[in-house]
C-alpha cells in the first residue's frame, strides 16, 4: 500500500483567532468596546461589516448560549451598524430585544428557521426585520418546520402583501391546464396591486452576495459561479415598463419545507395553493433573482414553476434548484394544489435563457409505499420534452436529476455497450457537473461531465455530499452509503481529505432544523453523519489528516451538535430511542478519539466541552451512553490540574455529580452500579490536590453522601476504595478538618482500616489511614472529639501498617505528587505519621522506581529523608524504611 504523504497543515489566520477569541470572551470584547466608545466621539465605524458579519456568524453557529453571556450579547448588539448578514437558524441565540436591535442594521442576507415553537412576538419581530430591510436584502433563506404563521408572513412581505394577511384570505383560483393566458389573468386577479407606499425605489446598488444557492461550492466541486447581470425587464403583457419590485435587490432566494400543517391528514387541508401562489407573486414582481432553491414536501415544484405565465421574464435566473421529498402524509396531488398547471411544462424550460445550473431532484421517504407512477416518475412524454429542452439550452453547464427518471438523459441508443459518449444528442457538449445519485445512470463510464454525483463509487458519493444538501432524505442516503463504504474500505489520503472537507461543509450548515426529533429525515442525517465521522477517525490516518483549522471547526461544531442532541424536546412514547442512543454513542466516541490538546488548548473551549458532556450525561439515555459519557468526562478532568479546577468549580461538576448521587440515594433515579463507580472515580480525580474542589465537595453534602454509600455498599470494595480515596484527598486540607473530625466518621474510617481486597489489596486501608493521619497529625491538642482519642487511633494505624501491609505489593493508585506524604516524614511530633509517610514513599519507589524516584528527587524528597534520619528520636522501623528509599533512589540516578 502506498505510504501516505504528510499533509501540509494550514494554521489559523490572525482574523480567525481574533474572532474566535472575541466571541468566546464576550466580557473582554464588550469592556474594550466601552473603553473605545468613551474615548471616541465617532463610533459609527467601530466594526467593519465583514468583521461584524463573521463575529455574529461564529456566534450563531459555534457558540452555546448561556445566561452569563446574554448580558454581553445585549451590549454587543447595541451597535446599530454591526452587521449586514444575519442567521437565525438556531433558536434561543438571541432574545426578542436582540432581534429588535438587529433589525436596525442594513441587512443584506437573512437565514431564518421557522420553528413550530416560535411564539407570536418572535414571529412579529422576525417579520419586522424583513420589513425594515426589504430594500436591502439580496439573499433570503427560509426553512419551514411545521410552523406556518411566520412562513406565510415572510413570504407575504417578499410578495408585497401585508405581513399578517392570513393564507386563507389569498384568492386561490382554479385554472384549467394548458390555459396559460387565462392563468395569467386569473393569477393577476388573485393578488392586490402593490400599494405605492409599500414600494420604494432604491437607487443605491448593493454588492452581490457571494455564493450560488445550493450548488456544490467547494474548490473541488464548484461547477459555476453566479455572475452579476444587467437586464431591462419587459412585462408579461409586452410593455417595456419596468416592474417595481418590493425587494429590488433580492438575488438569492432559498426555501426548505421540512413539514407543514397544510396537509391532507391535518386541518386546514382545503388547499395548498397559497404556498406556490406566494412564490409566483414574488417572481411576478421581482425579475432580478439570480438563484432560486425550493425543497417541497407537498408536490414536486417543477410543474408549478415552469407553468408560471411570467416565466419568460426571469432572464436573470442562473441557478434553479427544485426538489421534492415525497412524504405520504403531506403530499398532495395536482388537483388539490389549485394552481396554474401545464402538462407539457418542460416545453417552457428554454425560456430561462440565462440558466446555467438546473437541479430537479426527488426522493421517496418510504420506497415500500404502493404508489401510482405519477407520484414518483415523470411520464415518458415529459422525459422526452425535458431532453429536448436541455438540448436547446447550451448555456447549462450543471445539471442534477438525482432520484428522478430524468436520468434517461444518460443512456445508449438500443442495447449498445458503454463504449463512448453516453449522452445521445449531446455529442461534443461537456458539462461541469451532472448529478445522478440514486439513479442507474451513474454507472455509465463515459458521462460528459467533469464531476458526477452518484452511488457507483466513493468519488461520486463525495460529489453528492456537496451537492444534495437541499433534500434531507437524499443527503441522508449519501451519508449512509459513505458510512457503509468506510466500514469495509480503507480510504486513500485524497479520499480522506475530501471526506473531511465534505463533513465539515455539512457541519457548517447545522442549525436547530437539524435536531428535529419527530422527523426521521434529520434524525437519519445525524445518525449516518456521526457514524461516518467516527469510522473515519478510527482509520489509521484519520486524525492526522485534519489540519489545525479543521480540528477547531470539527470540535466547535460537534459541541453544538452534542448540545442540540441533549436539549432537544423528545416526545413521549418516542419510537426511535435506540437510534438516538446510537447517535450519542457515536458522538462520544468521536470526542474520545479527537486530539485532546485541540480541545483543551483554550479554557473557554474546555468549559464548553464539559458543559455539553454534562448535558448529554443528564439527558435521557441508556446506561451504556451515560457510562461512555462519564469515561470521556473523566479523561477530560485528568488532563491537567487547571482542567480539574475549571470542571469542578466553574462548570459545577462536583455539585452536579453529588446531586446525581443524592437523587440515586433518594430513589428518584435508577443508576447502574458501574455508573456509580465512575461518578466516584471522577470525584476522586477532581478532589486530588485541588483545594477549591474539596471545599465544594464538603459544601454540597459530599461527606454525608460518602457516609451513606459506605454504609450501603460495604461489600463493594472497589466502590469503597474510590470513596475513601476522595475523602482522604479532602482531609489533606486543614481548614476542612472541622467537618471531617466527627465521632461517626472516625469510627467509620477505623473500620475501613481493616478492609482488604479479594487478593489482599490494602488500598482502602491505606486511604483510611491517610484520612485519619491527616486529622491526627497535628497532635492531641487539635483532636477535638472525646472518643476515641488520637492516641488510640494512631496505635491502630501503627498496628495495621506493621502487621497488615505488604511493602512489596503494587497499589492501584497513581500519585501526581508526593508532597503531602513527604510532609508527614518531617512530622517529628507524630511518629506514626512519620512511619506512614516513610512506608508509602518506600512502597512506591520499590514498585515503580522509574516514575517515583524522579518524583522524590524533584520534590526535594532526598533532603527531607536525610534530615529525618538525623533526628535522635526517629523510630528504628521508620529509619530502616527511609534508608531503603534512599538506596533505591540513588541507584536509579544516572
Amino acid at each position: 500500500m502506498e505510504e501516505p504523504q504528510e499533509r501540509k497543515d494550514c494554521p489559523e489566520s490572525l482574523q480567525d483567532l481574533c474572532i474566535c477569541y472575541c466571541m468566546n470572551n464576550l466580557d473582554v470584547l464588550t469592556a474594550s468596546m466601552e473603553r473605545f466608545f468613551a474615548e471616541n466621539e465617532d463610533v459609527s465605524a467601530s466594526f467593519s461589516f465583514l468583521f461584524g458579519n463573521r463575529m455574529l456568524d461564529y456566534y450563531s453557529s459555534s457558540i452555546i448560549p448561556t445566561p452569563e453571556n446574554q448580558i454581553y450579547v445585549n451590549q454587543l448588539l447595541q451597535n446599530s451598524q454591526l452587521c449586514s448578514q444575519l442567521s437565525l437558524k438556531r433558536r434561543n441565540m438571541y432574545t426578542i430585544e436582540n432581534l429588535e436591535e438587529l433589525s436596525n442594521n442594513k441587512l443584506r442576507s437573512l437565514d431564518v428557521y421557522c420553528s413550530e415553537y416560535a411564539d407570536a412576538r418572535e414571529r412579529e419581530t422576525v417579520g419586522l426585520i424583513v420589513e425594515k430591510n426589504i430594500g436591502n436584502l439580496t439573499s433570503v433563506r427560509i426553512a419551514q418546520d411545521w410552523e406556518d404563521g411566520l412562513t406565510t408572513g415572510l413570504l407575504n412581505v417578499l410578495a408585497g402583501i401585508d405581513y399578517d394577511t392570513d393564507s386563507s384570505q389569498i384568492n386561490l383560483m382554479k385554472v384549467s391546464q394548458g390555459d396559460m393566458e387565462g392563468a395569467a389573468d386569473l393569477m393577476a386577479k388573485g393578488f392586490d396591486a402593490v400599494s405605492d407606499e409599500k414600494v420604494k425605489k432604491w437607487d443605491d446598488s448593493l454588492e452581490d452576495e457571494a455564493g450560488s444557492g445550493d450548488m456544490p461550492s467547494n474548490t473541488k466541486y464548484q461547477p459555476f459561479k453566479v455572475e452579476a447581470m444587467e437586464y431591462d425587464v419587459e412585462s408579461a403583457s409586452g410593455s417595456s415598463e419596468q416592474h417595481l419590485s418590493v425587494a429590488p435587490n433580492l438575488k438569492f432566494l432559498s426555501y426548505e419545507q421540512v413539514s407543514t400543517p397544510f396537509a391532507p391528514n391535518f386541518e386546514p387541508a382545503s388547499s395548498f395553493g397559497w404556498f406556490y401562489l406566494l412564490f409566483s407573486r414574488i417572481f411576478e414582481i421581482n425579475h432580478n433573482i439570480h438563484s432560486f432553491s425550493l425543497m417541497s414536501i407537498i408536490s414536486h415544484p417543477i410543474g408549478w414553476f415552469l407553468s408560471m405565465p411570467h416565466l419568460s421574464t426571469l432572464q436573470n435566473l442562473q441557478s434553479l434548484t427544485l426538489s421534492f421529498e415525497h412524504i405520504p402524509m403531506f403530499a398532495a396531488v395536482s388537483n388539490e394544489l389549485e394552481i396554474p398547471y401545464v402538462e407539457n411544462f418542460f416545453e417552457n424550460l428554454p425560456a430561462l435563457k440565462s440558466l446555467r445550473h438546473l437541479s430537479i431532484t426527488y426522493f421517496l421517504s418510504d420506497p415500500d409505499d404502493n404508489l401510482d407512477e405519477d407520484w414518483t416518475l415523470f411520464t415518458p412524454d415529459q422525459v422526452t420534452l425535458f431532453l429536448e429542452a436541455v438540448k436547446k439550452m447550451p448555456q447549462i453547464k450543471s445539471l442534477d436529476v438525482s432520484g428522478t427518471n430524468l436520468h434517461q438523459i444518460i443512456r445508449h441508443e438500443g442495447h449498445v455497450a458503454c463504449r463512448d459518449h453516453c449522452m445521445p444528442g449531446f455529442v461534443g457538449r461537456q458539462f461541469e457537473f451532472i448529478g445522478l445519485f440514486n439513479t442507474e445512470a451513474c454507472s455509465h463510464k463515459f458521462i460528459p461531465a467533469l464531476k458526477v454525483s452518484g452511488n457507483s463509487s466513493i468519488e461520486q458519493l463525495l460529489v453528492a455530499l456537496w451537492s444534495l444538501h437541499i433534500n434531507g432524505w437524499l443527503i441522508s442516503n449519501v451519508l449512509r452509503q459513505i458510512a457503509e463504504w468506510l466500514t469495509d474500505n480503507h480510504p486513500s489520503q485524497q479520499v480522506t481529505e475530501s471526506l473531511i472537507e465534505g463533513y465539515l461543509n455539512y457541519l457548517r450548515r447545522i442549525g436547530d432544523l437539524d435536531i428535529k426529533e419527530d422527523g426521521s429525515t434529520i434524525k437519519n442525517v445525524y445518525f449516518y453523519f456521526l457514524k461516518g465521522l467516527y469510522l473515519l477517525l478510527k482509520k489509521p490516518d484519520g486524525q492526522r489528516a485534519f489540519t489545525t483549522i479543521q480540528r477547531r471547526l470539527l470540535i466547535e461544531k460537534l459541541m453544538v451538535v452534542c448540545h442540540n442532541m441533549s436539549t432537544a424536546d423528545i416526545p413521549r412514547g418516542d419510537n426511535n430511542q435506540r437510534q438516538r442512543n446510537m447517535m450519542k454513542i457515536f458522538i462520544l466516541k468521536v470526542f474520545h478519539n479527537l486530539p485532546k490538546d485541540s480541545i483543551f488548548q483554550y479554557p473557554y473551549r474546555f468549559e464548553t466541552y464539559i458543559r455539553v458532556l454534562v448535558e448529554l450525561f443528564l439527558s435521557p439515555a441508556v446506561n451504556h451512553v451515560q457510562m461512555l459519557c462519564l469515561v470521556v468526562l473523566h479523561n477530560a478532568c485528568r488532563y491537567s490540574q487547571e482542567c480539574k479546577e475549571i470542571a469542578g468549580g466553574k462548570m459545577e461538576l462536583v455539585e452536579t455529580l453529588l446531586m446525581y448521587l443524592v437523587n440515586e440515594i433518594q430513589g428518584q433515579w435508577r443508576i447502574g452500579s458501574e455508573i456509580v463507580q465512575k461518578v466516584w472515580s471522577i470525584l476522586w480525580t477532581l478532589t486530588d490536590d485541588v483545594e477549591s474542589n474539596c471545599v465544594l465537595f464538603v459544601k454540597h453534602a459530599g461527606i454525608d453522601v460518602s457516609k451513606v454509600y459506605i454504609n450501603l455498599h460495604q461489600e463493594d470494595k472497589a466502590l469503597i476504595r474510590k470513596i475513601s480515596g476522595a475523602m482522604s484527598n479532602v482531609a489533606e486540607h486543614k481548614h476542612l478538618k472541622e467537618d471531617l473530625l466527627t465521632e461517626e466518621l472516625v469510627k467509620l474510617f477505623r473500620d475501613l482500616l481493616h478492609v482488604t481486597g479479594d487478593n489482599g489489596e490494602t488500598d482502602v486501608s491505606s486511604h483510611a489511614a491517610a484520612y485519619l493521619i491527616m486529622l491526627a497529625a497535628d497532635g492531641p491538642e487539635s483532636w477535638t472529639i472525646d472518643e476515641p482519642s488520637s492516641d488510640v487511633v494512631l496505635q491502630e494505624i501503627d498496628h495495621v501498617i506493621t502487621h497488615n501491609w505488604n511493602i512489596q505489593q503494587s497499589r492501584g493508585v497513581r500519585f501526581r505528587t508526593l508532597k503531602p506524604i513527604l510532609k508527614q516524614i518531617q512530622n517529628v511530633n507524630t511518629p506514626v505519621a512519620q512511619l506512614w509517610g516513610a512506608w508509602l514513599v518506600c512502597n512506591l519507589v520499590i514498585v515503580n522506581p522509574m516514575m517515583y524516584c524522579k518524583m522524590v528527587i524533584k520534590e526535594n524528597g532526598l533532603d527531607i529523608i536525610n534530615k529525618a534520619l538525623e533526628a535522635d528520636n526517629l523510630r528504628s522501623d521508620t529509619s530502616e524504611i527511609l534508608n531503603t528509599t534512599l538506596n533505591i533512589c540513588r541507584a536509579d540516578q544516572p
